[in-house]
């Protein structure tokens, strides 16, 4: 017995459907900001977080703040004006409100932070915060020493 409403390339092309959805989609954050792309590294120095790209993001729209462990990044992508004239044939850019924030694996120092915008990248350095120094705590006790058995 044969199922006669089952169609396997239907099927695919559902899944197939979905995945481009979520990758369109599944970008956001519930309060429906888009999530933006980071990298992270550190340096001997410091820790470095890259963000973007920002297209056609002014630094001056951009919030970002250092808190505790953690960077937050804030801002909108605004969409550029219509071309006057033409029709669009295809929009994929997404506009409105992005935000993120991004917990520090390791101690920071959030006063000395810089951030710089080059080629569409938020570049935010943090410098790390001096590491405390291990110190040796000598045990004391009030009990008398053992005794041995001989």
């Amino acid at each position: 017995m044969t199922n006669q409403g089952f169609d396997p390339l239907k099927t695919v092309q559902n899944i197939r459907d979905g995945v481009n959805r979520f990758i369109e989609e599944g970008l956001s954050s519930a309060s429906g900001a888009q999530v933006i792309a980071v990298d992270m590294y550190e340096t001997a120095q410091s820790v470095v977080v890259k963000a973007g790209p920002l297209i056609g993001v002014q630094p001056e729209d951009i919030d970002v703040s250092v808190t505790g462990g953690s960077l937050t990044i804030k801002g909108e992508m605004r969409p550029e004006d219509d071309v006057q004239g033409a029709t669009y044939l295809r929009r994929e850019r997404k506009y409105g409100p992005f935000a993120r924030t991004i917990p520090i694996p390791i101690p920071i120092n959030p006063e000395g932070a810089t951030a710089d915008f080059k080629n569409w990248l938020l570049i935010v350095t943090i410098p790390k915060a001096e590491q405390v120094k291990t110190r040796t705590i000598n045990i004391e006790t009030d009990a008398p020493p053992t005794a041995s058995i001989t």
